[in-house]
């Protein structure tokens, strides 16, 4: 199910025994802000199609969801938000997502705990950030946190990659404590020379890694797929959403 730019309603409640995959971009007016999944017993897919409009999504039966995004986090005055300002209301823990794809101006180690802790199951991280920014200082402020917690990402996909502290202290913050990590797919623009990437070896601390077997890769072409470029309902078909 495809929902394109529809105009003339703000909410659309869905009931279906059969969809699998729903597709939803907002119209040019916002008409639409609210989809309610009623009960969608068969839905593994939930896909908002536009990164800059806010969408609240209020999932109530939908046992099978397995992959969501792409989700803006929106953080206004460059202060951030908890995951509780994702435009996006779940009335409870939602264990079955493995897969997510975020939208931020720029990524928080404060945002991916409480992401974390709303999608426990999580094992694909995809992260499409606009540009690098703070600190990031985490192991003072998580330390006590950090032993409790439960990390099961296998896939961690962080776009504009800018080799920047910010960066490497988010991305750090993995590299330490995800023992079940296997792949890290750092996504830059035009920066993957030698000496950037055996510079970004030695500030990631990838000796000291808590994953032994994990890979890290820098490329400078995007493999993250545009979801605007889905037209039609065919389009929604991809076995991987967000790769190209």
């Amino acid at each position: 199910m495809l929902i394109s730019r529809s105009i003339g309603f703000s909410c659309i409640r869905i009931s279906s025994p059969n969809l699998r995959t729903i597709g939803v971009r907002v119209g040019y007016r916002h008409q639409l802000v609210k989809i309610m999944i009623e009960d969608a017993p068969c839905l593994e897919r939930l896909l908002q199609l536009d990164l800059l409009r806010e969408l609240h999504i209020l999932l109530i039966s939908a046992p099978k969801l397995e992959t969501l995004g792409c989700l803006p986090y929106h953080q206004h005055h460059y202060h951030y938000h908890d995951f509780q300002g994702l435009p996006t209301l779940f009335p409870t823990v939602v264990h079955t997502v493995k897969t997510l794809s975020i939208f931020v101006y720029a990524s928080n180690v404060d945002m991916v705990i409480d992401l974390m802790s709303c999608f426990p199951c999580l094992e694909k991280l995809y992260i499409q950030q606009i540009q690098s920014m703070g600190k990031n200082l985490w192991r003072r402020k998580h330390k006590s946190h950090i032993r409790c917690l439960d990390i099961r990402l296998k896939t961690i996909v962080l776009e504009n990659y800018q080799g920047v502290m910010s960066d490497v202290n988010f991305a750090t913050f993995f590299v330490l404590n995800a023992k079940m990590l296997e792949l890290f797919r750092f996504e830059t623009r035009g920066l993957c020379g030698k000496g950037f990437i055996q510079r970004q070896h030695r500030l990631l601390q990838l000796g000291k890694r808590a994953s032994r077997g994990a890979r890290f890769v820098f490329k400078n072409n995007t493999c993250l797929r545009n979801l605007e470029d889905i037209k039609h309902v065919r389009d929604l078909s991809v076995a991987h959403p967000f790769e190209c």
